[in-house]
């Protein structure tokens, strides 16, 4: 377990206006926070993990944007974890690993409260598996996947869609 507080001056972000995404300069900011990690080994070849991160990070001074100071640093969840299974037995290794975040703020007086608006980062879990096969001592074959859930994906394209995969086959040599 280990306990933070940051204090932070000149911190850069981005302040978010209408179609804009500006980096900009805050006067002070400060962040305290917890974090809490465990890793079990089940047997000799498979092993669970995970970690817990909680974060209060606030502005404190904001001479361009005196209206953002009290509220949270846009891009920091409040809380974030990851539980993860690994395997590995002579020529194979597989993990399943969860994630999962809070909800992020863009903009900068954390005016972005309703859900399912175009421009909000609502809370997501991503599920990522991998499975990797070493038949030769120079060689690795790979197959994961990624899928990410929230309620409406409104970051990037204005949808309702609940889940997104992605699959990857890789070869190393």
């Amino acid at each position: 377990m280990t306990g933070f507080r940051n204090d932070i001056e000149d911190l850069i972000y981005f302040q978010m206006g209408p179609g804009t995404r500006t980096r900009i300069n805050v006067g002070e900011a400060r962040a305290y926070g917890l974090e809490l990690e465990a890793s079990q080994k089940i047997t000799d070849w498979l092993s669970l993990w995970g970690n817990f991160t909680y974060t209060d990070a606030e502005i404190r001074k904001n001479l361009t944007d005196p209206d953002s100071e009290g509220k949270n640093v846009t891009g920091i969840p409040e809380t974030a974890w990851n539980l993860g299974l690994d395997t590995q037995h002579k020529w194979f290794k597989g993990s399943l690993v969860g994630r999962y975040y809070s909800k992020i703020y863009s903009n900068s007086e954390n005016a972005d409260t309703e859900e399912g608006v175009y421009g909000t980062y609502e809370p997501a879990f991503l599920l990522d598996a991998k499975v990797t096969l070493t038949p030769l001592n120079w060689m690795e074959l790979s197959l994961s996947m990624k899928i990410f859930w929230m309620k409406t994906i409104t970051n990037t394209i204005n949808t309702t869609a609940a889940r997104f995969c992605r699959t990857r086959f890789e070869i190393l040599i």
